[in-house]
């Protein structure tokens, strides 16, 4: 009623359909990113932790 009639877009590329093994890969990808990070932390949080032994 109010407002601008929107055109409808066209020529709109069809969605990009994924094939199973490359959305695989980008999971084991994400996988593989999130043991870093969890590594990293664990690195960080052992040498809080000896950092807070050695001071009585």
């Amino acid at each position: 009623m109010f407002g601008r009639k929107r055109k409808k877009k066209e020529g709109l590329p069809p969605p990009k359909k994924r094939d199973e093994s490359s959305l695989f890969m980008e999971i084991v990808n994400l996988v593989v990113d999130l043991a870093k990070v969890a590594d990293d932390i664990g690195r960080l949080y052992d040498r809080f932790r000896r950092g807070r032994e050695k001071k009585p």
